[in-house]
């Protein structure tokens, strides 16, 4: 299991929830690496922290350019009136939370954690919390019952040495991807907002 983000106010604060769960354990191990993502922006994310900086690292891109976002005095872009016909892209980087365990009752509890205090508008939600986080639910298989706030993607990953591309997708977009490019995906659970086309 995964989740991204960027602030060490944000990270400080997982680790300290995590640890007072009883995590990491002799059953379920915790590992923090960087990370660089880029993502379709919807404008309503915020680019924002809970101080009012501007996250670490953003970039936003407009028709191939940068958005200089400290001309935005917002927390989200859409306040400025950008929608999603702009098609911004974002480029953070941040780092990956990880947590491993082989046992799927430690890997719901961990998730559900996370649905309860990972997003920005939830009640005790971590600071920093993003309006939609991302959280990815690896090596599952369609006997696994996805918990109840999160659906099946798919995933893919290519490693080579220390360098990793990864992404994931629905499984509607799964099936074009496969078929127009000989790509093997895996299945994954994530959280539902995540993927708002299906």
């Amino acid at each position: 299991m995964s989740n991204n983000h960027e602030t060490d106010n944000y990270l400080a604060s997982v680790i300290k929830c995590l640890e007072s769960e009883g995590y990491p354990n002799d059953s379920t191990s915790l590992y923090v690496r960087k990370k660089i993502s880029t993502t379709v922006w919807d404008p309503t994310y915020r680019i924002r922290d809970n101080n009012g900086n501007l996250f670490p690292d953003l970039k936003v891109w407009k028709a191939g350019s940068p958005l200089n976002l400290n001309l935005f005095p917002y927390t989200t872009l859409a306040e400025a009136g950008l929608t999603v016909q702009d098609q911004l892209v974002g480029d953070t980087k941040g780092y990956q939370i990880e947590i491993g365990s082989e046992r799927w009752d430690e890997i719901k509890r961990i998730a559900a954690i996370f649905d309860r205090k990972s997003y920005l508008l939830a009640p005790g939600a971590w600071p920093d919390a993003y309006q939609e986080p991302c959280i990815i639910i690896y090596a599952c298989n369609k006997e696994v019952v996805p918990i109840a706030p999160f659906k099946f993607a798919a995933f893919f990953r290519y490693r080579n040495n220390s360098e990793e591309l990864s992404f994931v997708c629905s499984l509607t977009e799964r099936q074009e991807i496969e078929k127009l490019r000989g790509v093997t995906f895996k299945l994954c659970v994530v959280n539902k907002g995540l993927l708002k086309q299906e």
